[in-house]
């Protein structure tokens, strides 16, 4: 079943809106939260309102809650430096799917980052039933800003795989990431699979020379590049140089 999850699109600056950008803004922000509380507004901390209209010559933005009440967002008054915007992404929901929570929700238990599989799709009811890395069941709503913070779970940095393992293990190794490429990193990943590793990388030799001169935690990472990544063949090339 498709729907439209959020992502985090950064904090808005206190800036005049470009009329020139005034729709591709409106299209862009999928839901509106708020830092703080603001009483005489009639606006609560993290709750969600989407982007009815804009007025550039004002600065102001018309944003609805969930509950259909309208707030006069005026960027130059208040809550510019307390606000976070969210954009719509299509995702596709299926049972089987690994999914990922993308924002932290205190009422509903839920943290960033955590996990769960689709059990069951309503796509009449628009909802979907989840089993928790928990092992709790929980229904989300799927056309409600506050369900829609999820994202499919089958991709990982190095960092957030610490301390999980798969069976099968695909690596995206870039020789150019000087920030993304050591022996730690480089390390951690090969040693969350269980059976296979595969890499794919723009160059295996500059690969190879990168993990050497970049420092890590773990030295062993350097003798497993050969394991990991076999002699390209020229039938099993997946795109312009991949291995």
């Amino acid at each position: 079943m498709a729907l439209e999850s959020c992502s985090a699109a950064g904090r808005r600056g206190n800036r005049r809106l470009n009329p020139t950008h005034r729709d591709n803004l409106a299209a862009a922000i999928g839901c509106v939260r708020f830092t703080r509380d603001y009483a005489d507004k009639g606006v609560s901390r993290g709750e969600a309102y989407r982007v009815k209209s804009i007025d550039p010559a004002k600065s102001a933005i018309t944003l609805r809650s969930e509950e259909g009440r309208e707030v006069d967002w005026r960027l130059r008054q208040w809550g510019a430096g307390n606000a976070q915007a969210f954009a719509p992404q299509s995702l596709e929901l299926k049972v089987g799917d690994s999914i990922q929570f993308t924002r932290n929700d205190r009422e509903a238990g839920r943290i960033n980052g955590g996990r769960g599989e689709v059990v069951a799709v309503d796509a009449r009811a628009r909802s979907a039933t989840i089993q928790t890395s928990r092992g709790k069941t929980e229904v989300l709503a799927l056309d409600s800003a506050r369900d829609q913070h999820i994202r499919h779970a089958y991709v990982d940095t190095a960092f957030a795989a610490q301390g999980r393992t798969a069976d099968h293990v695909l690596i995206h190794a870039d020789s150019r990431a000087t920030n993304l490429v050591d022996q730690k990193s480089f390390y951690v990943g090969i040693s969350r699979a269980k059976e296979t590793v595969t890499v794919f990388t723009n160059d295996r030799g500059k690969l190879i020379s990168a993990i050497n001169e970049r420092a890590g935690q773990v030295q062993t990472a350097i003798s497993q590049v050969g394991k990991a990544m076999p002699t390209p063949v020229a039938s099993k090339v997946i795109g312009p140089g991949l291995g």
